[in-house]
């Protein structure tokens, strides 16, 4: 009788503690929201026309790339549909998609007609690129998103001549990030980075500070490219801008099928 006494309350105690741990691990992301909140009302700048947002996409997955749950092609266009349209109507920045499996967004058509001045899609198959078969045949991800974000800022007629550029997971739409960045000066900082420093579905950069971050070596990653980030901002020593946690509608982590809240 007092053992299953003793179990019912270490159950019960087992269980409090749980939920005082989830409590407090979110309570810093609504911290951070409703701080984000009142500073988006003072919106001092207007950036957004120098600024690039370029959406990294993935439709038909490589099965020998590491670290992917989302496989299914047509989840993975519906996905990043949703996010693309909403950049381009509820933004006024310039949208650049990058998607490296040769896929064209057909869907989009209407949209590349009436967007046309901010808005462009850049379509390859990434295993017809020559001279970095060390890259292609690497399992991480970060290697092949080098590759992707390379081959965009050589074919994009928007990036090169933006101040700022924004490399975001295409499946991401941040509804908040366009009233922040329109309330600071963007010339004061050389990189934008997440909150815990080490995630990279978001990460910006001065357009003069491409190839410092995004640079390209013929040579596999010897570690996750959220690492690879961090390391050469660090050594850049350099202005940056911590980003705040961003509130988003549900979305399904491509690498993980969690559902993301916040960003």
């Amino acid at each position: 009788m007092y053992s299953k006494l003793f179990l019912t309350i270490l159950l019960l105690i087992i269980l409090l503690l749980i939920t005082v741990l989830v409590i407090v691990y979110q309570i810093p992301e609504y911290i951070e929201y409703n701080y984000l909140q009142k500073s988006l009302c003072n919106n001092k700048f207007s950036n957004s026309k120098n600024i690039t947002i370029l959406l990294t996409c993935t439709v038909i997955t490589n099965s020998s790339i590491n670290y992917l749950n989302q496989s299914d092609y047509k989840e993975r266009i519906d996905t990043y549909i949703k996010s693309i349209k909403n950049w381009l109507t509820n933004t006024n920045f310039n949208i650049v998609i990058v998607e490296n499996s040769n896929y064209n967004f057909n869907e989009l058509d209407d949209l590349k007609k009436i967007y046309k001045n901010r808005f462009e899609i850049i379509s390859f198959d990434e295993k017809n690129i020559k001279n970095f078969n060390n890259i292609l045949n690497s399992s991480s991800k970060g290697d092949h998103e080098l590759l992707a974000i390379n081959y965009a800022y050589n074919n994009s007629n928007f990036i090169k001549n933006s101040k700022l550029l924004f490399k975001i997971t295409g499946r991401y739409y941040v509804p908040e990030l366009e009233g922040l960045i329109n309330s600071i000066n963007i010339d004061d900082y050389d990189y934008f980075i997440q909150y815990n420093k080490i995630n990279c579905e978001i990460i910006g950069t001065s357009i003069l500070n491409f190839y410092k971050l995004f640079k390209i070596e013929n040579k596999q990653l010897d570690q996750f490219i959220e690492y690879e980030y961090k390391k050469r901002i660090r050594a850049d020593n350099s202005k940056i801008f911590i980003l705040p946690i961003f509130k988003i509608k549900p979305t399904i982590q491509g690498g993980t099928g969690f559902i993301k809240n916040f960003i």
